[in-house]
């Protein structure tokens, strides 16, 4: 859904790609960024109260997720494409689903076990769908139901409208 998006912001992407390249970002720093930010994100939670936490919360997720488009980017400019790469970029997304669920109950927004036990099962069986199909060279980009992307915006909205309706 979001990868017709993806390619409208593209030219954004490659020259983020080209500035962070001539800064002697790889891939792989933009990866690990991504984690480190979102593991990051709990601190509002943490130190905020109101809305505040919630927003920064949101806006350092956003962050995050876009140094996981932004790694793909910088792979693609610096021709260094692999399926090492690929691998370790499937596995930290699966990482940042579990953390930011995670977060979801550690910071209050949500303490229904039920709802966070199929945000996790969702998550790592749309993931593992996914994987399947591409090692049995089913072409699965833009099909389905939520990539990360869509899955992140979807819990921040959520969040959003939990905490604006109580």
């Amino acid at each position: 859904m979001l990868n017709k998006l993806r390619n409208r912001i593209s030219n954004l992407n490659i020259k983020t790609a080209e500035k962070f390249s001539s800064l002697g970002i790889k891939p792989i720093h933009a990866t690990l960024l991504g984690i480190v930010l979102t593991l990051m994100s709990i601190l509002p939670l943490i130190y905020f109260k109101g809305y505040t936490a919630y927003l920064l919360f949101i806006f350092i997720l956003l962050i995050a997720g876009y140094m996981d488009v932004l790694d793909g980017a910088l792979a693609r400019y610096l021709n260094t494409v692999s399926k090492t790469g690929s691998f370790i970029d499937s596995t930290t997304d699966r990482i940042v689903d579990v953390i930011i669920i995670l977060y979801l109950y550690v910071g209050g927004i949500s303490d229904n076990t039920l709802i966070l036990i199929l945000l996790v099962s969702t998550s790592l069986l749309i993931s593992y769908i996914r994987a399947k199909a591409e090692a049995l060279d089913i072409k699965m980009e833009g099909i389905g139901i939520m990539e990360l992307a869509e899955r992140l915006l979807f819990i921040m909205f959520s969040i959003l409208l939990a905490k604006l309706f109580n």
